[in-house]
């Protein structure tokens, strides 16, 4: 299943509903009890009223090349020279239990990559481009951006890294973000579907090259974010836990 929730929306309306709700989470995170050591309350704090299913929470990053398709500004096609075009792909999943090994994790996670030599330039780009978007937006709201922000990047949330997936395969949702949206972009609703059975997984944007990140809403740059899209889809329905009988 994938699914557009934000086009819905005119995207002006839609930026300044999803930052006014974000700034009313950092608030809540940062009003939270500095003594309390309580991991699964910090964490329920960014839930709201969601109620987590009976799965706990994985979290993955992909990281894929589709070698039909050219990177580097360079090159017209993908040869010899051009590895072809990246595919990130954060995956939220099913796991039993906090014992299924994996790293807890902190929202500041979600924006930093633990990529591979051959991605570590792009993921270091995204990362830094994430972190000053989140700055910038929540500083249009608040003088106090700063602080609300760090707060929420050191906060607790219900994922563990590259956790061992529960046994089983899950049916597959793949979140398709809106234009200029960052990688973190529902992250909150993917651990809530994961903890009740699905496997999630999201693309962060990129634009026609390595020297041209950021995209845009021509057609065909529309066109590329489809085919990462698909692509990505045609992967994930060769992974175990993900069940390839439901379409």
């Amino acid at each position: 299943m994938a699914f557009d929730f934000e086009s819905q929306f005119p995207h002006h309306q839609n930026q300044m509903k999803y930052l006014r709700l974000a700034v009313l989470l950092l608030v809540s995170v940062r009003t939270a009890s500095p003594q309390s050591n309580d991991v699964r309350a910090r964490s329920a704090r960014l839930w709201g009223d969601l109620r987590p299913g009976k799965y706990s929470v994985g979290f993955r990053t992909l990281f894929l090349r589709d070698t039909s398709r050219s990177w580097s500004a360079r090159s017209t096609t993908a040869d010899a020279h051009d590895p072809g075009r990246p595919i990130i792909v954060n995956v939220w999943y099913p796991i039993r239990s906090a014992d299924s090994g994996g790293v807890r994790m902190v929202y500041g996670d979600y924006l930093h990559y633990a990529a591979p030599l051959t991605f570590r330039k792009l993921a270091d780009t995204l990362e830094k481009q994430d972190r000053a978007t989140w700055l910038s937006d929540v500083s249009e709201l608040t003088p106090d951006a700063g602080h609300l922000v760090e707060d929420l990047f050191s906060t607790t949330v219900a994922s563990y890294r590259d956790a061992k997936s529960a046994t089983g395969s899950y049916p597959l949702i793949i979140y398709a973000s809106g234009l200029r949206s960052r990688s973190d972009a529902n992250a909150i609703l993917a651990e809530y579907l994961a903890s009740h059975g699905y496997v999630v997984a999201s693309l962060p944007q990129l634009g026609p090259s390595d020297t041209a990140l950021d995209l845009g809403s021509s057609p065909q740059e529309l066109l590329l974010r489809e085919q990462d899209l698909e692509f990505a889809w045609a992967h994930l329905r060769t992974l175990e836990n993900v069940d390839r009988t439901v379409t």
